[in-house]
Order: C-alpha cells, then sequence, then structure tokens
C-alpha cells in the first residue's frame, strides 16, 4: 500500500501488464526469440541488424517502396524532393546488387 491506501500490487491481481506483440523482421523473418544464425538486434522498427548490414540493397528498397506508398504530390517543392531521392536511392540499390 502507498500512502494513501492504494494498493500497489493491484495490476499484478489483475493479471499484471498485457503481453507486447513479438516483433518480426520484414525482411528475414526473424523474431524477439528467433533470432538470425549467429544473432541480431533491432536497429530499425521492423528490420534487424543482421538484415540491415548484409542486405543492404533490400533495405533501401524495403524504404522505397514505404516512402512510394505516401501522398506525394510531385508538382511540389517537397515531391520533386522525394522523387529524386526515391530515384537515387533505386540507382544506388542496383549498383549494390553487381
Amino acid at each position: 500500500m502507498d500512502n494513501e491506501g492504494n494498493d500497489l500490487n493491484a495490476g499484478q491481481a489483475r493479471g499484471g501488464p498485457k503481453p507486447v506483440a513479438e516483433r518480426t523482421c520484414r525482411i528475414c523473418g526473424c523474431t524477439d526469440t528467433r533470432a538470425c544464425e549467429g544473432g541480431c538486434s533491432w536497429l530499425l522498427q521492423g528490420v534487424c541488424s543482421k538484415c540491415i548490414t548484409d542486405r543492404v540493397p533490400e533495405c533501401i528498397d524495403l524504404l522505397v517502396d514505404s516512402i512510394k506508398e505516401l501522398p506525394i504530390d510531385s508538382n511540389t517543392t517537397d515531391g520533386s524532393v522525394i522523387q529524386n531521392f526515391l530515384t537515387k536511392a533505386t540507382k544506388m540499390a542496383e549498383a549494390l546488387r553487381q
């Protein structure tokens, strides 16, 4: 009990905190409980450290695809900057695959 008579363990008595969903890498499928061979960690949301270092072209593709899903008006200054970035990122991924 705290100083005001509240039961500090009341949340635990009702089952405690809700379980958190297990994270899964969007590229290789590893999870919190089934890491990549040799181990990995979470560097970006949804992408593990091994994929970031071993699969750079796929990570760039994932980034480009995510940006393409955004509502972008290429007739605006921001839109043209983003389109330019997408073009360069796609070329970079292609060059890394060679």
